[in-house]
């Protein structure tokens, strides 16, 4: 069942077999591995149906280092989380994502360890078929052109189902056996004397009222920022947090760096079109099923040491790749724009952003008469966005600040610090993107490396994939929690997500974090 408002007293103890904290994508999928399971599941979610203004100034944070989306916009507390506003792109991460190549952690897991959870993960999201069968994608799409022995296109399915939390939603209100609760705020979590077992959890209701919640086992599923700020937290018995012996938990904060680097101009209108071109990334569609983009080779990517990166050809207004755009008036406009379009809420910055349109009025004025012309005589350029890897860094992190919510629980402070060598791969692939389009008479790339010598495009930004900060590792000292998702340390205490990520790649993280959780599952049913 689904739960708006539960009925719980105030001061009562729930008792659970298993419960999740988070009604996300992950949360939801861990939660329905256990439909007809026979185990009482809890899942606690903190937003309600849809997300509030209210609501999201919960994640509001303090941010330092690398420009990132605000997270009021890259998170959404309610039913079914972020994955309502997902894009669907469900890519696998590559072998050497996870072996170390580049002198980067290695995950205490292999990509053939977790290939039965990847086919039910694809399942589950119904994806068409796996990225790397590149085969029944070609008789899908159609060929794509080959850009040099350097470079290899690389395959993003888009999952059938977009919004998970509506087509499981029916399944979940008919189930007797899981309940999701919202407007449920988990607190803190509090451990044993010894500091080795979850005995509860405290949460805060509507109306002011706590209630305890025991399970025998526990999952925190809220995300790559709100996981580690749940454990630091939790620190009335265990100084610094559970979890924390070693100083881990928020450490390692990874996003995705995302840029336009660039255009290319075609050589014929027939390089103007095709499956490797996207239309736009706001258009997505299911059919007919995948995008293209490319990437340097394998044997390149170890052969140099570079991090991980991607390229996307794609169709985008001309207005939109002008100085103006990107710069602080464009941020304002933007962010208005995505607040009528209700991609995003009013925030903390909405105000200063209500000021950024005045004082760069000019600016504003440039781009309000650029789409306006887009709508009467559309004007589009083949725009070469790039999707960045980001090395692992312990200095990027998230740590707790002295400002509080309205729960009280104190804030999180973001510091996300890029390495300096994280331009390399970006410059490598754009180079070899240059030469590839010229030597295949499809045109001319026009722009400059991003990153190269440390300089990166204006338009360069985070992405909302937030991985990380309770990451996975053999060993406590340089993890959070050990190959299957328990936190080093405490028994019956785990963690699902992208935070268990011990490097991002430059793959979408969505795909790797639910079949993780599928196996989290299998293991908690044991």
């Amino acid at each position: 069942m689904i739960d708006p408002n539960p009925d719980w007293t105030d001061g009562a103890t729930i008792e659970t077999d298993l419960c999740i904290v988070g009604a996300g994508v992950v949360g939801l999928s861990l939660a329905q591995a256990f439909l007809g399971a026979g185990l009482k599941v809890l899942v606690l979610e903190g937003g309600g149906w849809q997300p509030s203004v209210r609501g999201q100034d919960d994640l509001w944070a303090e941010r330092a280092g690398m420009t990132n989306h605000a997270l009021g916009f890259s998170r959404f507390r309610c039913f079914g989380g972020t994955g309502g506003y997902w894009a669907g792109l469900c890519p696998r991460p590559e072998p050497h994502d996870l072996d170390g190549t580049g002198g980067r952690p290695t995950w205490p897991v292999t990509l053939q360890e977790l290939e039965p959870w990847f086919a039910r993960a694809e399942a589950l999201l119904a994806v068409p078929h796996p990225a790397n069968d590149l085969t029944a994608w070609e008789k899908r799409i159609g060929s794509v052109p080959d850009l040099g022995a350097t470079l290899r296109s690389v395959i993003l399915p888009i999952a059938q189902r977009q919004d998970p939390a509506r087509y499981w939603r029916k399944q979940f209100e008919t189930d007797t056996e899981i309940r999701i609760t919202l407007g449920s705020d988990v607190t803190e979590i509090e451990v044993d004397d010894d500091g080795h077992r979850v005995t509860a959890l405290n949460v805060a209701l509507q109306g002011g009222r706590r209630v305890r919640v025991q399970s025998r086992a526990t999952v925190l599923a809220g995300g790559g920022i709100e996981n580690a700020r749940l454990l630091l937290l939790s620190d009335a018995r265990l100084r610094g947090g559970i979890g924390n012996g070693y100083g881990q938990v928020g450490r390692v904060f990874m996003d995705h760096l995302y840029c336009y680097a660039g255009h290319l101009e075609p050589a014929t209108e027939a390089m103007e079109c095709g499956p490797h071109i996207v239309k736009q990334f706001s258009d997505l569609s299911p059919h007919p099923g995948a995008i293209v983009a490319y990437a340097l080779s394998e044997q390149q990517i170890r052969d140099e040491g570079l991090n991980g990166a991607a390229a996307f050809f794609m169709h985008r207004a001309a207005f939109q790749l002008t100085p103006d755009y990107d710069g602080p008036g464009g941020e304002a406009v933007t962010h208005f724009a995505e607040i009528l379009l209700k991609e995003r809420y009013p925030d903390r910055g909405t105000a200063a952003m209500g000021g950024a349109l005045l004082r760069y009025a000019p600016s504003v004025a440039r781009l309000v008469l650029g789409h306006a012309a887009q709508v009467v005589r559309p004007q589009t350029r083949i725009a070469l966005r790039m999707q960045i890897e980001a090395s692992p860094r312990s200095e990027s992190r998230v740590t707790l600040t002295a400002a509080r919510d309205r729960l009280g629980r104190r804030r999180a402070r973001i510091d996300w610090q890029i390495d300096p060598g994280d331009g390399r791969g970006a410059a490598r692939l754009w180079r070899s993107l240059e030469a590839g389009v010229r030597d295949a008479g499809i045109g001319r790339l026009i722009g400059t490396p991003p990153g190269e010598n440390g300089v990166w495009p204006a338009s360069t930004t985070g992405g909302k994939h937030h991985m990380g900060t309770t990451r996975m590792s053999s060993d406590p000292s340089s993890g959070v929690v050990d190959r299957e998702g328990r936190v080093h340390g405490i028994e019956n205490l785990f963690i699902a997500g992208s935070s268990v990520f011990p490097t991002g790649s430059w793959a979408n993280p969505t795909l790797t974090a639910v079949a993780l959780a599928l196996r989290l599952a299998d293991r908690l049913a044991r």
